[in-house]
């Protein structure tokens, strides 16, 4: 059971009985005894409060078919080099990458560490435009977008001055 549905139970909020029928429908439920129900109301307060600020309840996963649809999509798909900087280290790679109708740069999923690196000012995308010059832009913002519990784009917002030839 989730955390918030075992802090209901704990409190005793839920009838017994109803946990009962709701075991037998074949739902995946705990059943608390008697004596695990809690009674003083500031432990029940702080463990729901503890259930609704936990992991399972605060982390929002954005799911974007229309950004997958964009991607495949070779008319809006293109190829750049990614560099990222930390420091004075810096590492390159080939990402395939799309544009979003809101202007947004959408880039395959690489790493957990990258969200932040992609907006330390100094990590920018560097591609081709259609004369052949090089365009450089840098990020000011990065959102996750997932597919079921697999992390798969990265949405990154140009910066106002990451943008030069």
């Amino acid at each position: 059971m989730k955390p918030i549905a075992v802090a209901v139970v704990r409190s005793g909020l839920v009838d017994p009985a109803v946990m009962e029928e709701i075991r037998r429908w074949g739902m995946p439920v705990e059943l608390v005894s008697a004596d695990k129900v809690l009674e003083d109301p500031r432990q029940i307060v702080d463990l729901i409060q503890n259930a609704l600020e936990g992991d399972d309840q605060v982390k929002i996963s954005e799911t974007d078919l229309d950004l997958l649809t964009r991607f495949l999509d070779p008319k809006y798909r293109r190829e750049g080099t990614l560099v990222v900087k930390d420091g004075d280290q810096k590492a390159t790679s080939k990402v395939m990458y799309c544009t979003t109708p809101l202007g947004e740069y959408a880039i395959p999923w690489m790493s957990e560490s990258i969200g932040e690196l992609m907006t330390n000012g100094g990590t920018y995308l560097r591609y081709k435009t259609g004369e052949g010059d090089n365009e450089y832009i840098k990020f000011q913002d990065v959102r996750e977008v997932f597919f079921g519990d697999q992390k798969a784009f990265m949405v990154c917002l140009p910066s106002a001055d990451g943008r030069s030839k």
